[in-house]
């Protein structure tokens, strides 16, 4: 036991984990493009959004795109057409399309996306 103890003692071992930026609310990007900057090799997912950077209580989860044209993008809003054989029909209009969830972006946020 005292040899195991000075061997680790005159080695001087560190263990360092880091918890990935953005797989956490307590670890959120402020937005896929800082995802992509901090790890260049993230793969597309969903990932914990911080646009302030402050407090996060307002952390949410986005889809970010870390392979189009460079990656970095971050999904707002998604839509499938129905009608496939037609499309310019009707079916395939929005008339009342809403996101999930409201949503207010300030300027201050806006620019914090790519």
């Amino acid at each position: 036991m005292f040899l195991l103890q000075w061997f680790l003692d005159s080695q001087r071992f560190s263990i360092n984990y880091v918890v990935p930026t953005g797989l956490s609310k307590e670890f959120a990007g402020l937005n896929c493009q800082d995802l992509k900057l901090k790890v260049p090799s993230v793969a597309s997912g969903v990932y914990w959004i911080d646009p302030d950077g402050g407090s996060h209580g307002n952390a949410f989860q986005a889809y970010c795109d870390q392979q189009t044209d460079g990656g970095g993008w971050t999904l707002v809003w998604s839509y499938t057409f129905t009608a496939y054989s037609s499309f310019n029909s009707g079916a395939n209009a929005v008339t009342r399309a809403q996101p999930g969830q409201p949503v207010e972006p300030t300027l201050e946020c806006l620019q914090q996306f790519h």
